[in-house]
């Protein structure tokens, strides 16, 4: 498979070659992150490697998007996805509480350990366990972050629309059926859903419905399959 992706026509390995220290970047900044997890840095690797091919795939330069800036998003999925699958860390709701409190205050997964201690006056090992919770947190839902350098949401992406940061999520978002758009704006704007339905023209139940598949329509554009 040969495509353009903004250096003339390439296969995958012609475009890693040019593009593939993307994909060490990334593991570099999640290297910390696999205490307790019984992988190592070239899991990582693989992770990242696979997300490149899917970016690589998935990318459209007609949208007017870098790879660079779409392939970095999908790498970090998969490298993310793979640490929370083999974390051998059990998050207690202290644990919990601290991550939250982190990314409601500006902390990402990238973030320094003593800053931690200093914001949460905790031990490092209790600020390494916050960190680690941002870093696993599950991504299904619109609740869910889906950005950790930027603390985004679905709910923050789907509303701002398009630009160079959250491209990955306003490409999925541009895949779901008309209805799922609605109800996720509709959303957005706190409308409840016996309202939303009234605006849509369906039962309360349909748009819980509607909700749910645009949920895991989300979950499955992640793992890299067709939605």
């Amino acid at each position: 498979m040969r495509k353009d992706i903004g250096d003339g026509l390439q296969t995958v390995d012609e475009a890693f070659e040019q593009h593939g220290k993307l994909v060490y970047f990334c593991a570099h900044k999640f290297q910390r992150s696999l205490l307790d997890t019984g992988l190592d840095f070239e899991d990582l690797v693989q992770a990242g490697c696979e997300g490149f091919t899917l970016a690589f795939q998935r990318f459209d330069e007609s949208k007017g998007f870098k790879f660079s800036t779409y392939s970095i998003s999908i790498i970090k999925s998969h490298m993310m996805r793979l640490l929370r699958d083999y974390s051998t860390v059990y998050f207690s709701r202290p644990m919990k509480d601290n991550g939250k409190k982190l990314l409601k205050n500006g902390f990402d997964e990238h973030s320094k350990v003593d800053d931690i201690v200093n914001f949460l006056n905790c031990s490092k090992r209790e600020a390494r366990y916050a960190l680690q919770y941002i870093t696993h947190r599950q991504t299904a839902s619109f609740d869910r972050i889906i950005d950790p350098h930027s603390g985004l949401t679905l709910y923050d992406v789907v509303d701002q629309g398009a630009n160079d940061s959250n491209y990955v999520v306003s490409d999925f978002v541009s895949r779901l059926s008309q209805r799922e758009q609605d109800v996720v704006r509709l959303t957005l704007a706190d409308v409840k859903q016996i309202e939303i339905g009234n605006t849509i023209g369906c039962a309360q139940a349909h748009v819980s419905r509607l909700r749910k598949q645009a949920c895991d329509k989300w979950e499955r554009y992640a793992a890299g399959e067709a939605i």
